[in-house]
């Protein structure tokens, strides 16, 4: 994996994240629609996370609809990439949808291939509604 803009791999290399622009109105309403229509997620549920909690058919109906719409975006930053799969993940601005500070799973070799994480968010956030927060330099981190 290598992002298109030599910069882009030098931030991304110097501090473990890349910000940039990426989905359009349409594609976002898209994918709102398709969490709709996979997810019926109760405004109790707090943090629920696709591959965890549907059979193994429907999440790769979703992972193929998820990245039939983002795939056109990441090739505007990315180039000799493989998506390996797409995980939706929907909090609700409750008292359990807290997370405590942790590191994605990566399924794949590392040391042979560079992973990236994508971190969509479909609505506005803000510290009221559970925004992301990055610890720079952790891909350094040994755990």
């Amino acid at each position: 994996m290598k992002f298109i803009n030599a910069a882009w791999n030098e931030t991304y290399a110097a501090n473990g994240y890349l910000q940039q622009p990426f989905l359009n109105a349409q594609q976002l309403a898209e994918l709102d629609a398709i969490l709709a229509k996979y997810l019926n997620v109760p405004v109790s549920a707090g943090f629920i996370i696709s591959n965890q909690t549907m059979d193994t058919e429907t999440a790769k109906q979703m992972n193929a609809d998820i990245n039939r719409v983002i795939a056109s975006s990441i090739d505007q930053y990315v180039e000799d990439y493989e998506i390996f799969f797409s995980v939706a993940a929907t909090k609700t601005n409750t008292t359990n949808s807290a997370l405590k500070l942790h590191t994605d799973r990566c399924f794949i070799e590392e040391d042979k291939i560079t992973p990236i994480n994508l971190w969509i968010p479909l609505c506005d956030v803000n510290e009221e509604n559970g925004t992301l927060c990055i610890f720079e330099k952790s891909h350094r981190f040994t755990y």
